[in-house]
């Protein structure tokens, strides 16, 4: 792996990110990279900083019941959905933002994302 990141030619260039914001307010944000892989990111103004202490916790808590299934989905079965393809999948809350992400290989990103938009 180290031998081929230094073999890589330099004249490889990445695009610099574009930035789309929706009149609903979503911002979507693009960057192409010589990579066989695809990253669905989904970033939430929601975090520890914004719950009063009767809840705190909450945006943690939210962020993990987001994979523990709905009545469509068991729980377990949207990770074996994803890990079966070999994409993984993840989540983290801080104080100002929670994220969800999964990370697949291109041609198996229409067949994630019902996975994921059943929870959105």
């Amino acid at each position: 792996m180290t031998s081929s990141l230094l073999d890589a030619t330099p004249t490889q260039s990445y695009s610099a990110p574009v930035t789309h914001r929706l009149p609903n307010g979503l911002t979507i944000v693009t960057q192409q990279m010589p990579v066989e892989a695809v990253s669905l990111n989904v970033w939430l103004n929601v975090g520890s900083a914004m719950e009063p202490d009767g809840i705190n916790g909450m945006a943690h808590f939210l962020e993990h019941m987001i994979f523990k299934g709905t009545a469509q989905l068991p729980s377990g079965e949207f990770e074996r959905r994803i890990e079966e393809r070999g994409a993984v999948t993840n989540a983290a809350t801080s104080q100002d933002y929670t994220y969800y992400y999964i990370t697949t290989a291109p041609h198996d990103l229409r067949n994630s994302l019902p996975c994921k938009s059943r929870w959105c």
